[in-house]
């Protein structure tokens, strides 16, 4: 979220994937479900942050933050690092959002 964001998302994170794949993905690492749970909720943000896909899986034994909380999470904690994040969202992205209920 902070930083270069074309070596975030064009170096960091796909080298992050790379070693998560090695040691057997995001299930086998013996992280903190909370640690695992962030790290694929900042995958997600920025993810649609850069336009760029997604890195990490979701465990859906253990149900992530909403497309709603994650954009309102940015918008209130790092506005000015990724300004118009609400206009990259995908129609797609809010029709599948399980979690997202009013």
């Amino acid at each position: 979220m902070y930083g270069d964001k074309y070596a975030s998302s064009h170096v960091h994170r796909p080298a992050q994937k790379r070693m998560i794949e090695m040691r057997g993905g995001m299930k086998a690492l013996e992280f903190p479900h909370l640690v695992k749970r962030l790290m694929r909720w900042s995958d997600r943000i920025m993810a649609v942050g850069s336009g760029t896909p997604r890195m990490l899986e979701d465990d859906e034994t253990n149900p992530n933050f909403t497309l709603k909380e994650s954009v309102g999470a940015i918008e209130r904690w790092a506005p000015h690092e990724m300004p118009g994040v609400r206009s990259k969202i995908r129609i797609s992205d809010l029709v599948n959002d399980d979690g997202d209920e009013e």
